[in-house]
């Protein structure tokens, strides 16, 4: 659930894909009565009349309404409306529902009998709260809840837990044959125990590394296997009929056949069984030392090592995945705090054109700018994004401010906080060597400006030089 990739531009607008922001915003805009396509950035020039730049505020008010239905396409099922009251229940319940079938391993009703009706009530109680919970979740979510395997897997054993019951009270009719059954369909009930760990953002971690390693490590088992067939042919052609090395080996067939071989390669690759295969390998064909040992540093010290990197990548992979997702988070926070920030003091968009062409429309802009202020020394204390130590909220709107007109919309709030939070090391070089070639552009165009502006200043002296003649 946590692998939906960040889906972000360069140089537009950064979409993170949250479900709670979509929501959050619906909830705004319908508290303030404003639509989904409202933007809160205000013009370049603000000496200009606002209606005189309708196509400007309709591409930004495009841009915001993209980005809100982009992030409300990625909705993650793990934000489902449960609430964390109901989750942190349901979790005690399960890790007492696996406490209880430890209980029964160690204290077993045959040799206590007196346990045997308290397990059966015990079970009882947790089943019920079980399939209230699956009534709880279908009645919350409707069709989300289809959409998650976790509640497939719920359905299931709670399913197990229902003919596990039925066959404690109705020992006669039984629906299961077979006491491997049942024992089966009561240990289905301990797997619930990693639905509780999935809270866990490390035991995630780990869970996702390995996951997302299994196509590698397919792999390199299938490799391992090509090396321990090679070198098992070989090794039974040489050893599969020698009963001298048979007698060495005390009868025991380590090297008869390629299945026998194979195995006790796989021994060796594990250092299970190096000591009883290397003596008498030693002591009686010491020519097939070098062959083993080659096996050995081959699989133990090669493959074994690229399967524990492998894992390890694919771990390592899976937090730089988890700590973008707290990031997209945070940044998703800090969206809707400028909004409702903006809107709560009457600064949004529509409250400007409503003021236009009034007096207090330069008062308006003031106190949009301070509010800007607000809202990024919020997000600076608040511990969203890890700003350098020094900066100052004056610093943060320069940074952020793309254009350079001195007036930071939401736009490039967002789009200037996605890129110092989700860009990777190619995307930041890029937009550095971006800001540098407009750099370039406009001090050229600023000198070919003064230049001009030089020579018709000295024209005009010139002229006034040849009149006063």
């Amino acid at each position: 659930e946590l692998q939906r990739p960040p889906s972000s531009r360069l140089f537009g607008v950064v979409v993170v894909d949250q479900q709670e922001v979509s929501a959050a915003m619906s909830a705004r805009d319908a508290a303030m009565g404003t639509t989904s396509t409202d933007c809160d950035g205000v013009p370049d020039q603000p000496s200009e009349p606002l209606m005189k730049r309708r196509c400007s505020y309709e591409l930004r008010a495009e841009q915001m309404s993209k980005l809100r239905q982009e992030l409300a396409q990625g909705a993650d099922e793990t934000s489902a409306p449960m609430g964390p009251a109901f989750t942190k229940f349901m979790g005690c319940v399960i890790t007492l529902s696996a406490a209880r079938l430890g209980m029964q391993c160690q204290w077993s009703e045959h040799e206590y009998p007196a346990m045997g009706s308290v397990y059966l009530v015990a079970d009882a109680i947790f089943l019920v709260l079980f399939v209230l919970e699956i009534l709880v979740k279908l009645f919350v979510l409707r069709r989300e809840f289809f959409k998650s395997l976790w509640n497939y897997l719920d359905v299931v054993i709670t399913f197990a837990g229902i003919v596990d019951m039925w066959e404690q009270v109705q020992p006669g009719h039984t629906l299961c044959s077979g006491p491997k059954i049942m024992f089966t369909l009561r240990f289905l009930r301990v797997i619930r125990l990693i639905r509780v760990l999935k809270g866990v953002d490390e035991f995630v971690m780990v869970v996702e590394g390995i996951a997302k390693a299994m196509t590698s490590v397919a792999w390199v088992f299938l490799l391992l296997l090509i090396v321990v067939y090679m070198f098992g042919v070989f090794i039974t052609m040489e050893l599969g009929h020698d009963e001298e090395m048979s007698r060495e080996f005390d009868g025991a067939n380590y090297f008869g056949d390629l299945q026998h071989s194979m195995l006790t390669l796989i021994d060796i690759a594990l250092l299970a069984e190096w000591p009883e295969i290397i003596r008498p390998i030693m002591h009686h064909r010491p020519m097939l030392l070098p062959l083993l040992l080659l096996f050995m540093m081959v699989s133990t010290f090669g493959v074994m090592n690229i399967l524990i990197g492998v894992i390890v990548d694919s771990t390592a992979e899976a937090r730089t995945e988890m700590e973008s997702n707290n990031k997209r988070r945070n940044l998703i926070q800090a969206s809707v705090l400028w909004e409702e920030t903006l809107h709560r003091q009457g600064l949004g968009q529509n409250d400007l054109r409503k003021h236009e062409g009034k007096a207090d429309m330069v008062e308006m802009l003031q106190r949009r700018k301070q509010a800007i202020f607000q809202v990024v020394q919020v997000v600076m204390e608040s511990g969203y994004i890890e700003f350098p130590q020094g900066l100052t909220p004056n610093d943060v709107v320069n940074l952020l401010d793309f254009d350079g007109n001195s007036d930071l919309s939401h736009e490039e709030f967002i789009s200037g906080l996605g890129r110092l939070l989700l860009g990777n090391e190619f995307q930041l070089t890029c937009l550095t060597l971006t800001m540098m070639g407009k750099m370039r552009t406009e001090t050229k165009s600023l000198i070919k400006d003064v230049q001009a502006s030089l020579e018709e200043r000295l024209k005009m002296i010139d002229d006034k030089i040849i009149s006063t003649r």
